[in-house]
């Protein structure tokens, strides 16, 4: 039997930023990480979640990964 198996990395980084609110260093801070100024990489890594999600029909056979293979 075959299965389609989600995972999920987390990623997470601290940054400082000046603003007047905290709603202003949101906005900045999404503002760098949409302009690639901010770029979390595998230093960022912070954990995984697998979930099956159901069976795997014909159409996902094309993305079968063998895991005994890797």
């Amino acid at each position: 039997m075959k299965y389609v198996v989600q995972i999920v990395e987390e990623l997470v980084k601290h940054v400082v930023v000046e603003a007047e609110s905290i709603a202003e260093a949101e906005d900045k801070v999404s503002q760098a990480h949409y302009d690639g100024r901010i770029v979390l990489d595998y230093q960022d890594y912070n954990g995984a979640n697998f979930e099956c999600l159901r069976e795997a029909d014909e159409d996902d056979i094309s993305d079968y990964i063998d895991v005994e293979d890797l």
